[in-house]
């Protein structure tokens, strides 16, 4: 179970002392106890008491269990310095680590137990030798462009706590850097999940906890910090208890440390070695080179059919006296035709499986990788190579999906009862759902409807699917902050009802005009946001709409750059 983890410090607030006993007498004379100066045990025996303060939300390190009592890593070694010097720690709670830090800076309290010490603070406070570390890391959107380090961060605004020790860290070194604070770490994920920060900079633990319990779904782990592994240590305004404090954590035995580290930081990490990693990884690229073989083979099954039947056309066209060749060869394109139609449905079962186990593989190992200590330049290199067989694994599923449209099209199955259909209520559906992506291009998308009761038929999903391709491809190929418009409107001259769609692309060569429509026909234009494309789109758009008396087609504008796709429907 992956504990989350929280940065936070603990208050200390000094107590009436109560009857000096002299603990450390005799364990001075053991040499498996620290050994303590004059000094030093007359400083303890003037404070028998000190009070200190807990974070209630800094898991594993001093959080509240279910009987309302502080507990975690801290409170153990704050234990285990009360056996070796007799100091009685009274913990007293808050929610708000900066008030704590506030008053340790004054004096109003004598120990902080979970303190990271950076330059500002140790100008104010004493820190121990450090007793617990933890990573700290970027955490971005998802769609986001790549951040390797904090360096990609220039320009942008970056989210910490407020008085957090990410803040002094990035004010004093990293000066070019826009830091915004927040007063809690949920409300810092929060602006990033909502583009008011760019990106979040906290420890790996919380972060992954947070985006599981507060569902920022839209939130990842971008990359790790400079500063990737943290000391905690505790801070107080007095030297000695420091050098007290400092003998007693020196003193413990790996043995003893480790002890305490598995009893409160109950984190899983898989260790993952990279030779171990490599090889699973030419396993999955084999599989991922296996399923693009196969889906190769269905092409060329689709396009040996498709010349089986220009064939057959052809014959169909000679004398009579060529009647019973052409009857055998539509018997043998019809045969071959069943065989593709059960290959498919094969391919659709056995193929959606492995590929999403591929994807799903891809995911968890990315997650592992956050907790391996392989080299940068090594964990670098694995994630780019699991972000290329994750995207491989998704657009192998969409040509399958695809593919899989087309032979339903042509078999004449998985087609619903055809009703009538408000077109603009479609078409304002379709608007929407594809104006996020348009967004995160900073695309402009307008949509204006001048008829009244645009009412068609035919089968609800295909027509959406029709809207749906022409829009998509509009955001795909426009270029960032461009203008798309789309518009339905009622032609006389034919009575049909059009939906045009006009981008700011880089408009149709000759080439594309002559091959839009057709099958794996894929133009010279590339996405602009990097988006996929398996060149079966527009056809099926076409097969479609043909299928409800309709009809498609593409043309250059004329008055900037870009192109206009229509679709025109029957209107009853």
């Amino acid at each position: 179970m992956l504990l989350s983890v929280s940065c936070g410090l603990i208050t200390s607030v000094w107590a009436q002392p109560e009857p000096q006993v002299d603990v450390l007498a005799e364990k001075n004379v053991d040499s498996t106890h620290p050994t303590f100066s004059q000094e030093e045990i007359d400083w303890i025996k003037q404070h028998p008491r000190i009070s200190v303060g807990a974070d209630t939300h800094f898991p594993p390190f001093e959080f509240l269990n279910n009987d309302n009592k502080i507990v975690g890593l801290a409170i153990a070694y704050l234990d285990l310095i009360s056996e070796e010097t007799g100091i009685k720690f009274d913990i007293r709670s808050s929610s708000r680590w900066q008030d704590l830090m506030a008053k340790a800076e004054k004096g109003d309290i004598g120990l902080l137990s979970g303190a990271v010490a950076t330059h500002t603070r140790r100008e104010k406070l004493y820190f121990s030798k450090p007793y617990a570390a933890f990573p700290s890391v970027i955490a971005t959107r998802d769609d986001a462009h790549f951040v390797g380090s904090l360096s990609n961060l220039v320009g942008k605004k970056v989210a910490v706590v407020e008085g957090f020790f990410e803040e002094d860290i990035l004010r004093r070194d990293y000066p070019e850097l826009t830091v915004v604070t927040y007063p809690s770490r949920r409300e810092a994920l929060y602006a990033v999940s909502t583009k008011e920060a760019f990106a979040y900079i906290g420890n790996l633990a919380i972060i992954s906890y947070l985006i599981r319990s507060e569902n920022f779904d839209n939130v990842q782990i971008a990359a790790p910090t400079p500063f990737n592994r943290i000391g905690l240590s505790m801070a107080a305004k007095d030297p000695i208890l420091i050098s007290i404090i400092d003998k007693v954590l020196t003193n413990v035995s790996p043995e003893k440390q480790n002890s305490l580290e598995q009893n409160w930081i109950a984190v899983r990490y898989q260790n993952v070695e990279y030779l171990i990693f490599g090889k699973v990884g030419v396993g999955l690229l084999a599989i991922v080179l296996l399923s693009l073989a196969w889906i190769y083979s269905l092409k060329r099954q689709i396009k040996k059919r498709k010349i089986s039947e220009e064939e057959l056309s052809l014959a169909k066209s000679f004398a009579e006296n060529a009647k019973a060749q052409a009857e055998t060869a539509k018997a043998r394109a019809e045969d071959a035709n069943s065989r593709k139609s059960e290959f498919l449905g094969i391919a659709a079962h056995d193929l959606k499986n492995p590929l999403g186990s591929i994807r799903g593989l891809s995911e968890l190992m990315l997650e592992d990788l956050q907790n391996t200590s392989l080299p940068e330049s090594q964990l670098k290199e694995s994630i780019e190579t699991l972000d290329t067989i994750r995207d491989a694994a998704d657009h192998m599923l969409e040509l399958v999906k695809e593919l899989l449209d087309v032979e339903a099209l042509e078999s004449g199955i998985g087609q619903n009862d055809e009703e009538y259909v408000m077109l603009n209520t479609v078409l304002e559906d379709v608007v929407d759902f594809n104006r996020h992506a348009a967004e995160k291009k900073s695309i402009d998308m307008k949509y204006n409807c001048s008829v009244k009761n645009p009412v068609t038929h035919g089968d609800l999903g295909r027509i959406r699917e029709i809207l749906d391709n022409l829009v998509n491809n509009a955001v795909k190929y426009t270029q960032p902050k461009g203008q798309i418009l789309v518009l339905l409107d009622f032609m006389e001259h034919n009575k049909m009802l059009r939906v045009t769609v006009e981008d700011e692309g880089p408009g149709l060569s000759p080439g594309d005009q002559a091959k839009l429509f057709g099958r794996f026909a894929r133009g010279s234009a590339i996405p602009t946001g990097g988006e996929s494309s398996t060149g079966l789109g527009l056809s099926i758009v076409k097969l479609m709409i043909e299928e409800i008396g309709g009809r498609t087609w593409a043309e250059n504008r004329t008055d900037r750059k870009g192109s206009r796709f229509f679709a025109e429907f029957p209107r009853y």
